[in-house]
């Protein structure tokens, strides 16, 4: 932990003397106070910029105006915060201040608002509760709309992130349509290798997938793994993804040998940029074998479930359903005739 610098030695033996000679809920005492937290945020000792956010929150719930816009801001200041530290139930009921406030002070197509409903639905997300996520992104959405070009790329971020929440909570006609939103203003706005754009086909292949609409998902895949390929360095993990992301679908296609093709590329890159113990490696490995199992390619199977067994050892005992399940694959190849592929 970083040690108080001289500077704040000198501020923190300065506010010691003003809280003695004016009291501790003396407004005078706001300014000082923040400037200790900032330097305590910028150390990042979250713990001892809320004591003093704190203390700034106490004199203002004492003084605070007819409109106390300066109150809300400190309580989502302090969400934020305790977001950083992972205490979610702490940051929601900060946020909820900061929005009760800001509902009655401000006006309803104000954009703070709007970052304010996000800001509680990124909360409730962390949290699991995903309809309450939902919730929060669409009134947020609806200021948004209002405020902004119908082209503008905000507009597509916030259509793509309640698209996942909804995918997340399997209502896939509103995330299907509200992806289609996001997609079709990033393509007429934004430069056709745009790494948002490849987030959105990617989203969109995900998506069809759940749907078990494989071709269409494949298409979306390919197009963002084409963007991938031209903006990404050639060992760079979301390379390495998109490309997993294919061989999955061929698999599920039934189409073994691009599978193959698009795992093997996957795997090179994550052999070079992993530990060899690291669990993706096993996921890998396993998804691999099958497809060799499934190519009759027995002696290629058996390398490739043996490596991923070995790495699944090293973090889980035999019982581990990991293990079992990679165990399971192990004896389904084992059963089968050698066949060797040339």
């Amino acid at each position: 932990m970083d040690k108080e610098t001289p500077e704040l030695v000198d501020m923190l033996q300065k506010v010691a003397t003003m809280e003695q000679e004016l009291g501790r809920n003396h407004k005078d005492l706001l300014v000082p106070y923040g400037n200790i937290a900032e330097m305590y945020l910028t150390m990042k000792r979250f713990a001892a910029a809320l004591g003093y956010l704190q203390k700034m929150s106490r004199i203002l719930e004492q003084t605070v105006d007819k409109n106390p816009t300066n109150l809300a801001a400190l309580y989502n200041n302090m969400s934020v915060i305790y977001r950083k530290m992972g205490r979610m139930p702490e940051a929601l009921v900060y946020q909820q201040k900061n929005l009760t406030i800001q509902e009655k002070y401000l006006d309803k197509n104000q954009p703070d608002l709007a970052i304010s409903y996000s800001n509680m639905a990124s909360i409730y997300q962390a949290i699991e509760q995903l309809s309450e996520a939902a919730v929060y992104e669409q009134k947020a959405l609806a200021i948004l709309e209002q405020l902004l070009d119908p082209n503008d790329p905000a507009l597509a971020t916030q259509y793509n992130k309640i698209s996942v929440i909804y995918h997340e909570l399997r209502n896939f006609r509103q995330a299907f349509i509200l992806q289609q939103k996001a997609i079709a203003i990033r393509e007429r706005v934004l430069a056709p290798d745009h790494t948002d754009l490849a987030t959105s086909y990617s989203n969109m292949s995900t998506l069809y997938q759940s749907m078990n609409y494989l071709p269409e998902a494949l298409e979306y895949s390919l197009k963002d793994v084409a963007i991938c390929e031209k903006t990404l360095d050639s060992n760079h993990p979301n390379l390495a993804t998109a490309y997993n992301n294919i061989s999955i679908i061929y698999v599920a296609l039934g189409c073994f040998p691009e599978a193959l093709e698009y795992s093997l590329k996957s795997i090179a890159i994550f052999e070079q940029i992993l530990s060899k113990k690291h669990q993706a490696l096993a996921i890998s490995y396993s998804n691999i074998a099958s497809i060799y199992y499934s190519l009759t390619n027995k002696l290629q199977a058996q390398y490739y479930v043996q490596r991923a067994i070995d790495i699944l050892r090293h973090h889980f005992s035999n019982e581990h359903p990991k293990v079992t399940d990679a165990l399971k694959l192990q004896q389904l190849i084992n059963k089968m005739k050698t066949n060797v592929v040339k």
